[in-house]
């Protein structure tokens, strides 16, 4: 038989601890918007813990119905649980209804380190026809300039452009420049180190 009594209540012994609900805060940059609540026992272990919502549940932007945005628990002060950016993704099925029969997918992965955080990007442009490899090979090039461009920046300023399309809109610019593209723009964002 299980341990586990009635829905937030742990058996310890004959004594039941209760858990408490905790509304999780999301961080400056995406507007200090109450996004989720958790169940916890005890406040401290909720440190490190991840949530996901939906982005477009925190910008109100229907352009970001089929981003998740993964947010880390940092600290929890006065019953309430702050965050940083963890990361972000498009859906699955978004990104699958972009491949098409007869064209090409270009991926781009990049390491881009601001100040002490590095952030693995996966980024993808998708053209209308097939291309070659050193065409691939071109608008690999042009997409890492345009990541240069954020290595001296903030990591808000950064977070802000991926979220809100300002870096997508660059990468589709600068991929433009050796072959038509379909769709171009950053796929997911994950918070390595920092």
């Amino acid at each position: 038989m299980s341990n586990w009594g009635w829905f937030g209540l742990r058996r310890v012994g004959r004594r039941r601890r209760r858990k408490k609900v905790i509304p999780v805060v999301s961080p400056p940059v995406l507007g200090e918007v109450e996004v989720a609540y958790v169940l916890a026992g005890d406040e401290d272990s909720l440190v490190g813990r991840r949530v996901e919502v939906q982005l477009s549940g925190l910008t109100s932007l229907p352009t970001h119905t089929f981003i998740k945005c993964r947010l880390r628990i940092v600290r929890v002060e006065d019953g309430v649980a702050y965050t940083e950016f963890d990361g972000m993704e498009y859906f699955r099925e978004y990104v699958r209804a972009l491949f098409m029969k007869g064209t090409s997918y270009v991926d781009v992965y990049r390491d881009v380190g601001i100040g002490d955080s590095v952030f693995r990007v996966l980024t993808g442009v998708f053209t209308p026809k097939r291309i070659n490899t050193s065409r691939k090979r071109a608008i690999r090039r042009e997409v890492y300039n345009v990541f240069n461009r954020y290595l001296r920046k903030d990591v808000n300023y950064f977070i802000r452009d991926a979220l809100y399309g300002v870096i997508d809109t660059y990468i589709h610019k600068a991929s433009k420049k050796i072959y038509p593209v379909r769709w171009a723009g950053i796929i997911k964002i994950k918070r390595v180190r920092g």
